[in-house]
């Protein structure tokens, strides 16, 4: 094992010598003390030290369980390099993950597979994580992550936030993000208790509420997206939860306002602000009590990271950022300089070569994207980006990896994507980040059928809210897709088409009273509205209650207008029917027109 990986589990596993510590992990009716977690991942290490993963990239694809974890500090226990994927991710960008990552190991629910990937990789040896994120040339882009750097953060995160033994802290941050290793390390590394959801105990905003409530939680991370779905449909008061990080997008006036109607006794509220190439090193600000500002500021940085701005078109170098540092420009392109930093992208030296610059003695800096400036009271504000890269759901998005898996399909000739960034109005609320999928088909184009076929491909919140069917692409005088001319086109197709039938209404007024839409069109989508992957969990309850009809949140996303959910629940209801009342119902709905809905988006 390597020192940095030695000592990263080491942190944790102290806790079982000592008399007093308590429950390290508890999922449902199952608890698992230090001691008990320390034998299990110390039989588990010596499996996978019997099989060669010392100093291979090893998958582990478990559901969210006290197993995930064992496994998690077992392949670094081991000596190997952790590729987490989500057991959720969308099978073409599962395989692109493995391609990228190409790990020897596969830890899955069924057992140990190998997957023949290369060793001596020339990873550094603190290598722990690899983490994707969204490519700006259309590629996800693989993050390798430091031991060193989580060890370091979990070790301060302790003392400063007061967390020990007495806490309970909820990991609902999804395997698949950097963010993960937050929910993790530092309430380990500091005694507490990590309470793990059952599976679908928290999927909804109502019944995450009720599970905060239910297993005492004290402290939460949570995107403030998120969170505001928490505020707008949670029924139940948590007096537990002392402590809230927001992580992935700031949190806005709206959400701090409201916050304690649910979480009265909350104490620390911290506004975090990093990426998962920063790694740790990150900047917070403790939100004061009273505050109320529409935008809340990234604060200062964690000790051992500063930042500088450059010129967003500026070449970044060693010289650039040490001269930045010695006289600091007032704003510009934020630049995190850290020892905390992650080892860059796997594989990727050209990106590489423009996102990070080498200081010296273990120093790295990070061109993040994000421009910024120091406000009035020393603090750090992040006011937007250098690129298009956009936030959903706290999940980085660039159109570019959008725009690629559309023009991939077999129905789309040429594409272009445009994404509309979230904006904060002067009380604090928020309208949602979304993104215009603009097709030029080939032949005959079903968004259904596109609609589906992504989500092969991408995550949910990189699906567009929003496409847009166009004979060809307007282009400007050089030869540039003309956006201001993609924007009129999209203006003119929007139409209100009134429900009919009986079954389109009744959809109609869930999207209605989910959204607040005063009205609602059959050809209206979920997503356009501003629904989200939230949005579409509740519908799927609400539609199970009202037509009696189970979808999963792949249909929604697929279907995703009125019509055409209405559509599904129609085929539903003719798949239920045996053949004598099939023919009756046909006979019936083609005689009122109920077939009318057709699916189309």
């Amino acid at each position: 094992m390597t020192d940095t990986k030695r000592r990263l589990v080491q942190l944790i596993h102290r806790h079982a010598d000592d008399p007093g510590s308590g429950t390290a992990l508890e999922q449902g009716g199952r608890a698992v003390t230090y001691r008990e977690l320390g034998k299990l991942t110390g039989e588990r290490t010596l499996e996978l030290e019997a099989l060669g993963v010392r100093g291979t990239f090893v998958a582990l694809e478990r559901s969210k369980s006290v197993e995930f974890v064992v496994d998690f500090l077992a392949v670094l226990a081991a000596g190997g390099t952790v590729v987490p994927v989500d057991p959720d991710t969308p099978p073409d960008r599962r395989a692109v993950f493995l391609e990228l990552a190409a790990p020897e190991f596969l830890l899955g629910e069924t057992g140990v597979l190998r997957l023949g990937g290369p060793r001596d990789r020339g990873v550094p040896r603190d290598a722990a994580f690899v983490y994707f994120t969204s490519g700006s040339t259309g590629t996800p882009k693989p993050v390798l992550g430091s031991a060193a750097a989580v060890a370091g953060f979990a070790e301060w995160f302790g003392p400063e936030f007061g967390a020990g033994p007495r806490d309970r802290f909820a990991f609902l941050t999804g395997l698949s993000f950097e963010a993960a290793l937050r929910d993790v390390f530092p309430p380990l590394v500091a005694g507490a208790t990590l309470v793990l959801p059952e599976e679908g105990a928290a999927d909804e905003p109502e019944a995450a509420v009720a599970w905060l409530a239910r297993r005492d939680v004290s402290v939460v991370t949570v995107v403030p997206s998120t969170a505001r779905a928490w505020l707008a449909h949670g029924r139940t008061v948590c007096p537990a939860v002392r402590a809230v990080f927001f992580v992935g997008e700031p949190p806005g006036a709206d959400l701090l306002g409201g916050w304690r109607t649910l979480f009265p006794n909350t104490t620390l509220r911290v506004n975090s602000y990093g990426s998962t190439e920063s790694g740790q090193a990150t900047v917070y600000n403790r939100i004061a009590d009273d505050e109320r500002a529409a935008a809340v500021p990234a604060g200062r940085p964690v000790p051992g990271t500063r930042y500088c701005f450059v010129e967003p078109g500026a070449v970044l170098d060693a010289g650039l950022v040490r001269e930045r540092l010695e006289h600091p420009a007032s704003g510009g392109e934020i630049v995190l300089v850290s020892r905390s930093c992650s080892h860059g992208y796997l594989g990727m030296p050209q990106e590489n070569a423009a996102r990070f610059a080498d200081l010296g003695d273990g120093v790295t800096a990070y061109r993040t994207g994000d421009l910024g400036h120091v406000d009035a009271g020393g603090d750090l504000v992040v006011v937007g980006r250098a690129d298009d890269e956009i936030k959903i759901n706290g999940v980085r998005v660039h159109p570019a990896e959008v725009l690629r898996a559309v023009r991939a399909h077999r129905s789309v000739r040429d594409a272009f994507v445009t994404a509309t960034r979230a904006e904060q109005d002067a009380d604090g609320t928020r309208t949602r980040a979304h993104l215009t999928a603009y097709v030029v088909p080939e032949g005959d184009l079903s968004v259904v059928d596109l609609r589906r076929d992504l989500l092969d491909a991408l995550p949910p919140a990189m699906i567009p809210a929003r496409f847009v069917e166009v004979a060809e692409l307007p282009r400007t005088r050089t030869g540039k897709v003309d956006r201001a001319a993609l924007t009129g086109l999209a203006e003119r197709a929007a139409g209100f088409v009134a429900p009919s039938g009986d079954v389109e209404p009744r959809v109609a007024a869930q999207f209605a009273e989910l959204l607040g839409a005063e009205r609602v069109s059959a050809a209206d989508d979920l997503f356009t509205l501003g629904g989200d992957s939230i949005t579409a969990t509740r519908l799927v309850s609400r539609l199970w209650q009202e037509f009696g009809v189970r979808l999963s949140q792949r249909d929604v996303f697929a279907a995703a207008t009125v019509a055409g959910i209405a559509a599904l629940i129609m085929e539903r209801w003719l798949l239920a029917e045996d053949p004598d009342e099939l023919r009756a119902l046909l006979d019936a709905l083609e005689g009122d027109g109920g077939l009318q809905a057709g699916g189309t988006s």
